[in-house]
């Protein structure tokens, strides 16, 4: 399903709209997401690809058995073997029931990584609102790549790859901007800043359009097999998220919400670099939450 542009400019003046789901919707929500989990999972063991659960969903799984209860995403990670993988197989195996979205595919991509969108859900945040994609119900799925073994390179790559993620991110945010975004951005003078900034950013890349420029990153941060891995497109960014490849592999098996599913061979290094103390439960003000414009998880067809 999509949000017009006509139809946002027909919502009213969009602050007071922007809601965190409900806890009746978070229900909904995480139902609607293992029913995704469990078909792409059914997939990936048909054709011997291991995506693992990754970021606060790999803390749900340690520290709750499943999602996090405030938690209102689904986050994977898996090898760029299998990623590639995956792509060639999708439309056959699951595209009758959902969309992807990747950089470099022809139906399009709205970030640095891969969504897997499930048909007839609708799924609308402020960042998404506007844009001409689909805005469903997601799981991410991020790219894990192989990082140069001299320190250097490591480094150069590593500040090109920021550097174009953050500019093709940009671009995107120039390119579909939206009064949910803005008006949540220019709520006060330090995120206003950061806004002006980051839409001058855009507009400075903008000779391409942004799933040129996700495009670009995805195919920049892939390399040749060496002794680390990173995922270049995580919270922590290149360097950051930049461990031994043991750390991640060979997957093991874990249980998410009763299903079968990977984690990654070391899931206690790679939480513990990412989040630190990772099993104490944060206050409730310091808690990742996403804003939204509109929610249905019907995908009755």
């Amino acid at each position: 399903m999509f949000v017009s542009k006509k139809r946002l400019s027909q919502m009213s003046n969009a602050t007071d709209e922007l809601h965190m789901l409900s806890e009746e919707d978070l229900s909904k929500l995480h139902a609607c997401l293992l029913e995704c989990l469990k078909d792409i999972m059914e997939v990936c063991d048909k054709y011997s690809i291991k995506p693992m659960v990754g970021g606060g969903s790999a803390i749900g799984l340690v520290r709750h058995n499943g999602f996090i209860p405030w938690d209102d995403d689904l986050d994977m990670m898996i090898s760029r073997k299998d990623y590639n993988k995956l792509l060639k197989i999708f439309n056959k195996e699951l595209g009758d029931r959902y969309y992807l979205l990747a950089p470099g595919r022809k139906q399009g991509a709205n970030c640095y990584l891969a969504r897997i969108m499930r048909k007839g859900t609708t799924y609308v945040n402020m960042l998404s609102a506007g844009a001409k994609y689909p805005n469903c119900i997601y799981i991410d799925l991020t790219p894990i790549d192989y990082v140069p073994n001299n320190k250097i390179m490591r480094k150069c790559k590593g500040f090109i790859s920021n550097v174009l993620k953050f500019a093709s991110y940009s671009v995107f945010w120039y390119k579909n901007q939206n009064p949910y975004l803005a008006n949540y951005m220019n709520s006060n003078e330090e995120s206003k800043k950061y806004y002006k900034n980051r839409l001058f950013v855009g507009m400075c890349f903008s000779f391409l359009s942004a799933e040129k420029w996700f495009a670009i990153f995805d195919k920049f941060v892939q390399g040749k097999e060496t002794k680390y891995m990173t995922i270049a497109s995580g919270r922590m960014h290149y360097s950051g998220e930049m461990l031994h490849k043991d750390v991640f592999f060979p997957v093991k098996e874990g249980k998410f919400e009763g299903i079968k599913v990977y984690i990654p061979n070391d899931i206690d290094k790679y939480l513990s670099n990412l989040y630190g103390d990772y099993m104490e439960i944060p206050p409730e003000d310091k808690r990742e939450k996403h804003l939204c414009v509109a929610f249905d998880c019907n995908h009755e067809q």
